[in-house]
């Protein structure tokens, strides 16, 4: 099954956000492979010239027994001369059933030229289980680590290993979805060190195969580095058109 969604955002308040990889797991229930691809393009001229291009793509996995998912997604962005939106990431999970739970191994590569980042590149694993389900109704919580290195404009590389740990919930109803994740992202030598990561997705269904969709998310980094906000926030409105 190949599905392509066309998205068409209205509204944009965007700030930097870490990868929310809650968000990227796929509901589908087909076994075998699956793509997902999207490209948006937005052009504005007049008094002021805005360049925006979004582009993902997806390729998923369903087994009898093991899941898995690769994920690319690109935005990049011009305005009066100047690039004001560069950031980028490649995301590779796979899931295996153990007992009542799941083993999961990933590995992420990202760049964000708005925070400094040249690159980061992690790889880990953790136990993903599921904490709650009522029909299409889901809590699910993770436990990890991953290894970390990198690469900060005007700092040296650096390597270190972080805990990963999450809570995500999911109230799906026939004309409407909502879903809420919650990250938290301690070093191992330096628990004063943290990052968290809140987001909230509520998407319905207006007609068929077209959904509005808003999304709120909301990261915090206590040693950004570089005077940058150790705050940001990103705010998107649109629609979403399956075919």
């Amino acid at each position: 099954m190949i599905k392509y969604i066309l998205s068409l955002i209205f509204i944009s308040s965007v700030l930097v956000a870490q990868v929310n990889t809650e968000s990227l797991r796929s509901s589908s229930k087909e076994l075998g492979f699956s793509h997902h691809t999207g490209v948006n393009l937005q052009v504005l001229e007049g008094n002021s010239r805005l360049t925006t291009l979004k582009a993902n793509y997806r390729l998923d996995y369903l087994g009898d027994v093991y899941s898995s998912f690769l994920i690319t997604d690109i935005k990049y962005g011009h305005k009066s001369g100047s690039t004001y939106l560069n950031r980028g990431f490649v995301h590779a999970r796979f899931l295996h059933p153990f007992k009542t739970q799941h083993v999961e191994f990933f590995s992420q590569r990202e760049y964000d030229d708005f925070v400094d980042l040249k690159s980061r590149f992690l790889i880990g694993s953790g136990l993903r289980f599921s904490f709650f389900k009522l029909s299409k109704n889901k809590i699910f919580m993770g436990f990890g680590a991953m290894w970390e290195l990198d690469d900060v404009v005007g700092q040296k590389e650096s390597s270190f290993i972080r805990s990963t740990n999450y809570i995500t919930s999911v109230i799906d109803k026939d004309n409407y979805e909502f879903k809420f994740t919650a990250y938290y992202q301690p070093l191992f030598s330096n628990f004063s060190d943290v990052r968290a990561l809140l987001q909230q997705t509520l998407s319905v269904n207006l007609v068929k195969n077209v959904d509005f969709v808003t999304s709120l998310q909301y990261r915090y980094d206590s040693n950004p580095g570089n005077n940058i906000k150790p705050w940001d926030l990103e705010l998107t409105n649109g629609f979403e058109v399956v075919f």
